[in-house]
């Protein structure tokens, strides 16, 4: 018996140079993201060399280099504390 794909849980993809959120099997082109250093974080957050992403949105006001998230979907950076992409 293989292992299925359970649509409801939300992911990135990345597909012909193009990165997409994906939520309930439907996706959305992230038309702001570098495919080439974007990378998944967990807790629906993934970032590039130039933004973080909280559910496929840019979080606006982010500090790249500090950004971090703890086990229990706190992130933050220097300058803010954030809870599902929100300050």
């Amino acid at each position: 018996m293989g292992a299925s794909l359970d649509i409801s849980i939300p992911d990135y993809l990345i597909k012909d140079s193009k990165v997409y959120y994906s939520i309930y099997g439907f996706y959305k082109e992230i038309k702001e993201a570098d495919v080439s250093t974007f990378e998944k974080l967990g807790y629906d957050y993934a970032k590039d060399s130039k933004y973080v992403y909280h559910m496929g949105k840019i979080v606006e006001g982010v500090d790249l280099p500090t950004f971090e998230i703890s086990d229990n979907r706190i992130a933050r950076n220097k300058f803010n504390i954030y809870y599902s992409g929100n300050k």
